[in-house]
């Protein structure tokens, strides 16, 4: 069997010793091993001086391919398969992004509690899901100014305003939100 080296490029970094393909075949001038680690993604591992550097296939071929991981984003496999590594099946998204992907896909079991993350986090048009987001010191007084109103309106409805628990807007209105212990 021989390999066409023209469809192969150069790994960033390990110029002149590793090389991909767009289907994520990895070649080198010594024996390459592809092993799949507890994801179930396949992983390569690339010999310095003796010392390996594991990298999942996938990534290699998004930053070779599609060009470098814009930060905050995921690499995405498009028919839900994380053995297919072409270039064809990856796209950079965001964590949200794949999460629901891959409940629309059957991949990820979809329990009530990740239904509420989503959902507030898409209401509240928010960058994170309620259950870490952090209060700005604006939406801090705006609560405070809101809970001391003559309607009172409940901590959990407040809550929801501004996509956080009740137990948030209970500490924020009584002092202890953002100290340190």
């Amino acid at each position: 069997m021989s390999i066409n080296i023209t469809n192969y490029v150069p790994i960033p970094g390990c110029e002149g010793r590793y090389f991909i393909n767009e289907d994520g075949d990895v070649l080198t001038v010594k024996k390459m091993v592809k092993i799949y680690n507890r994801g179930g993604y396949a992983t390569v591992g690339f010999y310095r001086q003796g010392i390996a550097r594991w990298r999942t296939v996938h990534s290699l071929v998004a930053e070779v391919f599609i060009g470098p991981r814009p930060e905050n984003l995921l690499i995405n496999h498009r028919d839900g398969n994380k053995k297919n590594n072409n270039v064809a099946n990856l796209e950079y998204c965001t964590g949200r992004e794949n999460v629901h992907h891959a409940m629309r896909m059957g991949l990820k079991k979809t329990t009530p509690h990740m239904l509420a993350i989503l959902r507030n986090n898409a209401v509240a048009g928010r960058g994170k899901p309620h259950v870490s987001r952090r209060l700005t010191p604006a939406e801090i007084e705006r609560v405070k100014t809101i809970y001391q109103s003559e309607i009172r309106p409940s901590m959990k409805a407040i809550g929801n305003e501004f996509g956080v628990s009740a137990s948030i807007i209970h500490r924020t209105i009584h002092g202890y939100y953002g100290k340190r212990k």
